[in-house]
């Protein structure tokens, strides 16, 4: 059974508007340094807690199954922008000079009941079941990471100035724009997962799996 958290945590989640000055702010020709960056954790195995423990745990989360194993991941996405003001007609322009994008992934935790002693059947088809939950997860992320840096990029690099006579305002705007650009391919990564998890957390593939020994 897979425990999935998702924890996103974003600077600024609701933008004020900016208020536009009445010029137009030239374009520019300087670079956009665009930095996306993933900290993947480890894959821990842990054989420590008993059936018990581990489905009052999960019936904390309103699940009512007996656990015999289950995995746990969560990440965050931290997005962060740097602004510099211009010239523009004598008002204030704002552009874009970095953009920034960590991706922080945590150990992803494989627990199996401690009832099922290593090297037994019940311990091994366990694992190889939560081993699908793990490749499920570093599929997802393999997938569609690449596509959220592609997306930042062609964003930041195509973004233009801000007409504000707040910097700051400015910087949210910006920061705003480009969140609503990447936040859709983590939506879709987040959906596929839930949907493959789901899959092979059924009734009938449990029966199934415990058919396979005949020491469960």
């Amino acid at each position: 059974m897979l425990k999935n958290f998702l924890l996103y945590l974003f600077p600024l989640l609701v933008m004020p508007s900016v208020v536009e000055a009445k010029t137009r702010c030239p374009a520019s020709h300087d670079p956009v340094e665009v930095t996306f960056q993933v900290k993947e954790g480890r894959v821990i195995e842990r054989f420590d807690l008993s059936r018990a423990q581990m489905s009052s745990f999960i019936r904390s989360s309103r699940s009512t199954q007996i656990s015999e194993g289950y995995t746990q991941m969560r990440y965050k996405q931290n997005l962060s922008v740097s602004v510099v003001s211009g010239g523009g007609n004598g008002k204030g322009c704002a552009y874009l000079k970095a953009v920034s994008l960590k991706v922080n992934i945590s150990d992803i935790k494989v627990f199996i009941a401690r009832e099922h002693k290593p090297g037994s059947c019940p311990f091994k088809v366990t694992r190889d079941h939560e081993d699908e939950h793990v490749n499920i997860i570093q599929s997802a992320f393999d997938n569609y990471l690449p596509q959220v840096e592609a997306k930042l990029e062609r964003v930041a690099w195509n973004m233009k100035p801000v007409s504000t006579r707040s910097v700051n305002q400015a910087s949210k705007k910006i920061l705003n724009q480009l969140q609503r650009a990447v936040q859709p391919i983590f939506d879709r990564m987040d959906r596929q997962m839930h949907r493959q998890n789901a899959a092979i957390d059924t009734r009938e593939s449990y029966i199934a799996l415990s058919a396979q020994c005949d020491d469960w």
